[in-house]
């Protein structure tokens, strides 16, 4: 860490935010400190690494464990004695849901970068961004609900966008020079 000179407490707190509460923190942190694009990438690319092989090791323990035995009830189980796909559609992207979700998404960032201007914060848009989206997720709870569906089902997507730009964007050179491991 310390090669990473002025940067090396931003790169550790951006990282400790990341497992505080995700990636969304870690971007969060790393913008309102200001860290290098170079440098964010370098940690990013190094927390993947760490992150793939505690899970490895994590899966490979698990799998030493003996499966559980599982009583299913009579809901959720058709007439034939399948499982019934769940309230959301199972494996189904409800359209007018996720255009709504989307929508929604789209307006709530934009207020948030709007407010995030106003107030003169710099680096606090994803602040304000999280704190709309938790208001109305707490004053309007069933009309938000019923995007969850639709959002969890665009969440799996986006995530595997997500993966592929961050791996895509690493570099195993900075990760090995910056020393950033």
């Amino acid at each position: 860490m310390r090669s990473l000179g002025p940067d090396n407490w931003k790169i550790a707190a951006a990282l400790m935010s990341r497992h505080i509460g995700g990636a969304v923190n870690y971007v969060a942190v790393a913008e309102a400190l200001q860290v290098t694009p170079s440098v964010l990438a370098a940690g990013l690319a190094a927390d993947n690494v760490i992150c793939a092989l505690y899970f490895t090791t994590l899966f490979a323990l698990a799998a030493k464990i003996p499966a559980e035995e599982t009583v299913h009830s009579k809901e959720g189980v058709n007439a034939s004695g399948e499982p019934t796909p769940a309230a959301g559609g199972g494996d189904r992207l409800p359209v007018l849901e996720s255009t709504t979700a989307l929508a929604m998404s789209f307006a709530i960032c934009r207020a948030g970068k709007h407010m995030t201007a106003l107030l003169g914060v710099q680096g606090g848009s994803l602040p304000c961004i999280t704190a709309i989206a938790v208001a109305l997720a707490t004053l309007f709870p069933s009309h938000v609900g019923k995007l969850a569906p639709a959002g969890e089902a665009m969440a799996v997507i986006l995530m595997q966008v997500f993966f592929a730009v961050v791996g895509a964007n690493g570099s195993i050179r900075d990760v090995i020079w910056k020393r950033i491991l």
